[in-house]
């Protein structure tokens, strides 16, 4: 069975399950890993309009994926920084913190 069908399966048998969740009963957190490690965050090809969100989903997803403490809070210190900077106030340490939860 593929990742895909494991996947569908497993939202198709708990449709309320959080993304986290469903990445933990995939066991894709090492892959997931490998490809935020990946990404390059001053380059996005959409141009500088959605560079702000691009860094801020950026920071939200490092946050999450860190493993140390110290680490999360590199993250959450430049999530921060630019939720001020960008001044969008839908984005608050709630939505930093919860953003994978159910």
């Amino acid at each position: 069975m593929s990742t895909t069908e494991k996947r569908q399966l497993i939202v198709t048998s708990h449709p309320r399950l959080s993304l986290k969740k469903q990445c933990e009963l995939l066991d894709v957190s090492r892959r997931a890993c490998h490809i935020f490690n990946n990404l390059n965050p001053t380059i996005t090809k959409s141009g500088p309009s959605y560079n702000d969100y691009y860094i801020i989903f950026y920071a939200i997803t490092g946050y999450h994926l860190a493993a140390q403490l110290e680490e999360k809070n590199l993250f959450k210190a430049q999530y921060i920084k630019y939720v001020e900077v960008a001044k969008f106030t839908f984005f608050d340490l709630e939505f930093l913190e919860t953003y994978f939860d159910e």
